[in-house]
């Protein structure tokens, strides 16, 4: 649901960051500091209602197959999840960009152990 925010009548409504930050320019000592710290916390509850309905991006993902039997099984056209459970290990990983996705595959690191790695092209089966 996107929030609704109506603005207070009995306030101006600055055009842009420009004016309002002008605006503060108004005040001297102690007020100017009231008015920096009421304006940064109206700030950051205002970003978090708006922010809070965006829908997160969904990424990118890759899922993995490890170990020697299971990349095998895979790779002969097995798509079992189950049976390729039983003889190695599948891990869904998330990525925000298409480029972190490749940078972690060249890296590679997360083999745990295993000898033998490979992505899986498609859903695999229940």
């Amino acid at each position: 649901m996107k929030a609704t925010i109506n603005p207070i009548g009995l306030y101006a409504t600055p055009e842009n960051m420009d004016a309002l930050m002008a605006n503060m320019e108004n005040f001297s000592g102690a007020e100017k500091g009231a008015f920096s710290i009421g304006m940064g916390l109206t700030w950051n509850y205002l970003a978090s209602q708006v922010n809070e309905d965006e829908p997160e991006e969904e990424g990118v993902s890759v899922t993995m197959i490890f170990g020697e039997q299971a990349t095998r099984l895979y790779d002969e056209g097995e798509t079992s999840r189950s049976k390729l459970e039983e003889v190695g290990s599948i891990e869904t990983y998330t990525f925000s960009t298409p480029e972190d996705m490749q940078q972690a595959m060249q890296l590679h690191c997360d083999g745990d152990g295993w000898g033998n790695a490979m992505q899986v092209d498609g859903d695999l089966e229940e």
